[in-house]
């Protein structure tokens, strides 16, 4: 499966996505290294703070980022079944 890649800005998100589209392993590491970017583990949980179909603003509940706000693609968000 794909990393779910969860960015501080909308403009951070494209760059990793771009980035990753083309396999470009440099620009992502660097993207990670400079605090821009981090890659969501699967099961972290999120509450959906706002956001459209592409990208929705999250606060990280759960995992190593918990208490961020953070973008990521709406792709990878799961709505989770009781």
């Amino acid at each position: 499966s794909k990393n779910c890649y969860a960015a501080i800005s909308k403009e951070k998100l494209d760059e990793v996505t771009r980035a990753a589209a083309r396999n470009d392993k440099e620009a992502i590491a660097k993207l990670v290294l400079d605090g821009y970017v981090g890659i969501l583990t699967k099961g972290t949980q999120v509450e959906i703070i706002s956001g459209g179909l592409v990208v929705k603003k999250v606060q990280i509940i759960s995992g190593a980022y918990k208490d961020l706000y953070l973008y990521v693609p709406s792709d990878c968000i799961k709505v989770a079944t009781k």
